[in-house]
């Protein structure tokens, strides 16, 4: 987990630069973005450039009832911090909602705990494959 997306993400950065092997060691980078448990949502898209984790994590995200998502093309560079490993294995899900960074986006207002959850189920099973 890293901060300071909204100053160019500086803490991902830092932490790269101090830790540069990780960039290539790290098996597969994982982008959670703002919108996945919000409760007045646009739909998410998924990200990534490997074949073997395109289909399989929307079948996944199907499943567990984790959306509405689609698919991004994969050349598309996202705009958060999973441009920053774009050459490397990476699963980025974004998105906005109706709050998005505003003073509004707060988890009394903006946060569907029950979909945080679906997500959570499903970005489990994708680690699991990852590390498995």
């Amino acid at each position: 987990f890293t901060s300071g997306h909204e100053l160019g993400h500086c803490g991902l950065l830092s932490y790269l630069d101090q830790n540069p092997e990780l960039r290539n060691q790290a098996q597969l980078w994982v982008q959670l973005g703002a919108s996945i448990g919000a409760r007045y949502h646009h739909h998410i898209r998924v990200f990534s450039r490997e074949n073997g984790w395109r289909e399989w994590f929307m079948s996944v995200l199907a499943r567990h009832g984790a959306g509405p998502a689609t698919l991004a093309r994969p050349d598309v560079r996202p705009g958060g911090e999973s441009r920053e490993v774009f050459d490397c294995p990476f699963v980025a899900l974004a998105g906005h909602h109706a709050y998005f960074h505003s003073p509004r986006d707060i988890p009394e207002i903006a946060v569907d705990a029950e979909r945080v959850a679906r997500f959570g189920r499903a970005l489990g099973e994708l680690i699991d494959r990852a590390v498995g």
